[in-house]
């Protein structure tokens, strides 16, 4: 082969090295980017409507107040209290004081009225959580597996160890590295160190999320939950209707 042409070849080996190099991490720092915003924003996103619906999961546990409760709410609901049981949610006042001093007091002129009344209004506000937190997690779902998508075809499309043998066969460069078992190994060790970090899907952390009947759907039953509730609980009962009511 004439100088020229090696000259030529050489070129045009670096112009090629260069524009691979260029869209690998062009496409890479953009994955990067993506994945990024996933954490930092969607999860985060996702995470505060997660704690709306636990919030609102442990304040009906200490309204029902006993196990033959939540297990009549669960068969009225389709939810499970269970998973979201801790001992320190009934036994812990100052928990007490976080779950429900912020609340807005429901107008009633006994505590067993503002008692059912406050169980209805947490009730909708489940409600409500549940279907919005279902919604997002939903759409961050597809936002993950179309981002995870991207990055294996970004893998399929640039395998870095190929590439770069390629070149290394390219250039006749043989013994002067060394074996090729332990090139491959160096080129396959940097990949690995280039490889973008991806999470893990954001599946639903807690046990078991899943949609409740709209309030209006089943009223009657709900209401005559809270009211047994109140009953065999009357102490404990009244001492969160004053948490409630007593915003000092």
């Amino acid at each position: 082969m004439s100088k020229e042409w090696e000259d030529l070849a050489e070129s045009l080996s670096v112009e090629i090295k260069r524009e691979i190099a260029e869209s690998y991490f062009n496409e890479k720092n953009y994955l990067e980017e993506e994945w990024k915003n996933y954490k930092d924003n969607l999860l985060k996103s996702l995470q505060k409507k997660e704690e709306r619906v636990i919030l609102n999961i442990c304040r009906i546990i200490v309204l029902l107040g006993s196990e033959e409760f939540w297990e009549e709410f669960e068969k009225l609901t389709g939810l499970s209290l269970r998973p979201f049981y801790d001992s320190q949610i009934l036994n812990s006042t100052e928990i007490k004081k976080r779950l429900f001093k912020k609340l807005k007091a429901p107008f009633g002129f006994t505590s067993k009225t503002r008692f059912v009344k406050l169980f209805i209004n947490i009730y909708q506000n489940l409600e409500i959580a549940i279907k919005e937190f279902l919604k997002e997690l939903t759409e961050v779902k597809n936002y993950y597996l179309q981002l995870k998508k991207e990055t294996q075809n970004f893998y399929h499309r640039f395998n870095l160890p190929a590439i770069l043998n390629f070149f290394r066969k390219l250039e006749g460069i043989s013994s002067d590295i060394g074996p090729i078992e332990p090139v491959e190994q160096t080129y396959q060790a940097l990949a690995e160190i280039l490889k973008i970090d991806i999470p893990p899907s954001p599946e639903n952390k807690v046990e078991k999320i899943v949609p409740i009947p709209k309030f209006s759907e089943i009223s009657s039953e709900i209401i005559k939950l809270a009211k047994k509730a109140y009953e065999k609980h009357q102490k404990e009962a009244k001492e969160i209707i004053d948490l409630v009511y007593k915003k000092t």
